[in-house]
């Protein structure tokens, strides 16, 4: 159960990290022109 909710927690974060990043560079790109 444990391994089952720390998987789910991993992608959960790489989700959101991924999102972050994107946003991070469209708000570069946003400054920047």
């Amino acid at each position: 159960m444990k391994d089952k909710i720390r998987k789910a927690d991993e992608k959960t974060i790489d989700y959101i990290g991924d999102n972050l990043l994107e946003i991070t560079i469209e708000d570069l790109k946003e400054l920047l022109k």
